[in-house]
């Protein structure tokens, strides 16, 4: 672990909480209008966004691990984690 922090890793911290967020506010409708339709026309309308913050905070989350706190990159964590960034990009890209 690192002694000090500077305000650019603050910054890459609270990035990484407001992708998080943004990721369940296209997941999830704000309105109850959205709603009638159901979950799953609201997802297939907003949800390929979603996947893609998903991925793109997985994958700032490996670079923290990596580079911030200086994990070894073939770690079982790492491992498993590079499907899980993988996934939802690809998953976003179908029809």
């Amino acid at each position: 672990m690192r002694t000090h922090y500077g305000f650019g890793d603050l910054l890459f911290s609270v990035a990484m909480t407001l992708m998080l967020f943004v990721t369940a506010a296209l997941l999830l409708p704000s309105r109850a209008e959205d709603e009638t339709q159901g979950l799953r026309a609201y997802f297939e309308a907003n949800g390929r966004y979603a996947l893609l913050s998903l991925s793109s905070f997985l994958l700032f989350a490996f670079g923290l691990n990596v580079f911030y706190l200086e994990q070894p990159y073939e770690a079982v964590w790492a491992v498993l984690d590079l499907p899980m960034i993988a996934l939802p990009a690809t998953l976003s890209n179908c029809p």
